[in-house]
């Protein structure tokens, strides 16, 4: 039986894979009724449909000339990838492509870019789709909805994105404050600030962070950036990922470190061939990763930079993979905790995020559950789930955007990005307290030191830890000899 959705189509005239929309109009086709014409691409319409286990998007659309396009999960097209350079003709096309129901569940966020490529060259357009069952106000980050009637979409409102630049009508649900839970995802949870409170704030400990361009005028980090380089980073305007991972980390409202020194490399994890695809690549990776340690050679034994934050994972059969393992190595023989979504290879420790709902407390333990991605699983299969494994905040949080200074993003859901941060920032503290530190002991005392609550499904009781505690994990390295 086939299930039909609805789509929600934002345009965001973007270089590279921005999806931050600074210096562009946001459209949602939603609120139109003969689609979208911008910029000479012309959306006439656009759904998708789940058959079995496989989605089907069409697209029809009308281009000013013969041209190129490609789809694909932002920022990496690490899981899904369609390239057809040369695939459009001028006039009126439709764009029919699959891809795996199990791909599109394994995406810690559901949007998937369409890039519109000039052949004559130099020119893009990019368009975003979010897979959201029948709910138009999923993502609502820059929209103005001023003028729409959501009073009684309360149960639509508390699963959406939005962002400093969304414009709310007057009317909104009665449970429904925005303000509030923007506030809410700004606290790291897990009482991390009990820590701040004493002083243990990351303060003289240095922390880097790798990823994408970055907006290095944000408030949250500004005026502690005491390195920033770009390393074969494509030109064009700073990424939401990069101001996003580096403020959870060190951010100084919403970060874990908050008072941490910053030492930041810009760089891609992606290789063009040409004009016929491109690939991952982690030689600026490593690349990266080596001109930190180098740098850290430099640097006083008090300020030595003692977490690297890599919101990503490289895989044996991509290129460059020889040379970051190569880095990686180098980085723990310097006493360098590489925090990436490859912990599990290169230490053996196991990471995953947690859930909670946007207007509950984030400090308090119950608070949480499996985060959104794999709650249906693990509820599913608990037992899949049974082996030692530390699990931090990662949905429903707030974290600094990327068009300027004072923009703040929320997201309902997060990934694995996000919890990379959250650990580093949470090793720089611990750093603070025992000086001595390897990744090593951190690990198994968070472990030992780790909170286990019960959460009820269908009547039964399921066992859920172990979630970081930072005061108990504090106490107890503080008092390890």
């Amino acid at each position: 039986m086939k299930k039909v959705y609805s789509i929600l189509l934002i345009i965001i005239l973007l270089l590279n894979f921005n999806i931050c929309r600074a210096n562009s109009e946001t459209i949602n086709l939603n609120y139109m009724k003969t689609g979208i014409d911008e910029n000479n691409i012309k959306i006439k319409s656009l759904d998708y449909k789940l058959t079995g286990e496989t989605y089907e998007i069409n697209l029809i659309c009308e281009v000013p000339e013969d041209m190129g396009y490609s789809f694909f999960n932002p920022p990496f097209a690490d899981v899904i990838k369609i390239f057809d350079l040369n695939g459009l003709k001028k006039g009126v096309n439709t764009i029919n492509l699959k891809f795996s129901k199990k791909a599109c569940e394994s995406l810690s966020d559901k949007h998937l870019i369409f890039d519109f490529i000039w052949n004559s060259g130099g020119k893009e357009a990019f368009f975003s789709t979010i897979i959201a069952d029948n709910n138009e106000l999923a993502d609502l980050r820059g929209m103005d909805i001023s003028k729409r009637n959501v009073a009684d979409r309360f149960d639509d409102l508390i699963h959406s994105d939005f962002d400093t630049e969304t414009k709310w009508p007057s009317k909104l649900p009665q449970k429904f404050n925005p303000a509030r839970i923007m506030e809410l995802g700004k606290i790291p949870g897990l009482n991390i600030r009990q820590l701040h409170e004493k002083g243990i704030t990351g303060k003289g400990i240095s922390i880097a962070v790798i990823d994408q361009k970055l907006l290095r005028e944000h408030d949250e980090y500004a005026n502690r950036i005491k390195h920033y380089e770009e390393i074969k980073c494509p030109p064009g305007e700073p990424q939401m990922h990069s101001a996003a991972v580096l403020s959870l980390a060190a951010g100084k409202t919403v970060g874990t470190a908050p008072q941490a020194d910053i030492y930041y490399i810009a760089t891609t994890f992606v290789a063009s061939d040409g004009d016929k695809k491109f690939d991952m690549n982690f030689t600026p990776l490593a690349d990266a990763i080596n001109k930190i340690l180098d740098i850290n050679l430099k640097l006083s034994k008090l300020e030595k930079i003692r977490a690297i934050s890599i919101s990503v994972g490289w895989m044996k059969n991509s290129k460059g993979y020889q040379e970051v393992t190569k880095a990686v190595e180098r980085a723990k023989k310097d006493g360098v905790f590489i925090i990436s979504t490859c912990l599990d290879e290169i230490y053996g420790f196991e990471i995953h995020g947690l859930g909670r709902t946007p207007l509950s407390d984030p400090d308090d333990v119950n608070s949480y559950m499996p985060a959104i991605f794999w709650s249906s699983d693990f509820y599913k299969y608990p037992e899949r789930f049974s082996r030692p494994m530390l699990l931090v905040p990662m949905d429903a949080r707030t974290y600094a955007g990327c068009q300027h200074k004072s923009q703040y993003s929320f997201n309902n859901e997060g990934g694995l990005s996000w919890a990379i941060p959250y650990v580093a920032g949470v090793y720089v503290l611990m750093c603070q307290v025992k000086p001595d530190l390897t990744p090593e002991i951190f690990w198994k005392a968070a472990l030992e030191t780790g909170s286990e609550i019960n959460l009820k499904k269908d009547g039964k009781d399921i066992k859920f830890g172990r979630i970081l505690n930072p005061v108990k994990l504090k106490d107890a390295l503080a008092n390890l000899k």
